[in-house]
């Protein structure tokens, strides 16, 4: 849960970009880099933020922001022209990674970004269709 720790932390932070983690051994996931001019927090601070109350209803509210994002997304697609079919997927996708993030979070996994699940789902549509 450590990777929702850090983006209750620092809601603006990018996983992999800003900050990785590392489960490699008995101890469980700790950060191993960390890009952000802010410090980095302590397991302890972690800890102290993950039992919080605070945090647990940030994380029970994630699904609903999700779909809040989701439904702003795509309103503006729509101004730009884009097709109903093409709105229901985006928005779909959206819904399916935010919540792999939140089963990685409770694994102590890093969040995906959207780009690698793009490639990701590129390489077995291409594996699938011969490409």
């Amino acid at each position: 849960m450590i990777s929702s720790v850090l983006a209750y932390l620092f809601p603006q932070s990018v996983p992999l970009r800003d900050w990785e983690l590392v489960d490699d051994d008995a101890r469980g996931p700790r950060i191993s880099r960390w890009n952000l001019p802010d410090p980095q927090p302590t397991p302890d601070e972690l800890a102290k933020v993950e039992a919080s109350a605070e945090f647990l209803a940030w994380l029970a509210a994630a699904p609903a922001r999700a779909l809040s994002s989701v439904k702003t997304d795509a309103k503006s697609q729509a101004a730009t022209g884009a097709t109903p079919d093409r709105i229901v997927v985006r928005a779909l996708l959206a819904l399916l990674l935010d919540q792999l993030n939140v089963l990685r979070a409770k694994a102590g996994l890093a969040a995906l970004t959207a780009a690698q699940v793009k490639s990701a789902l590129e390489a077995k549509i291409d594996a699938i269709s011969g490409n």
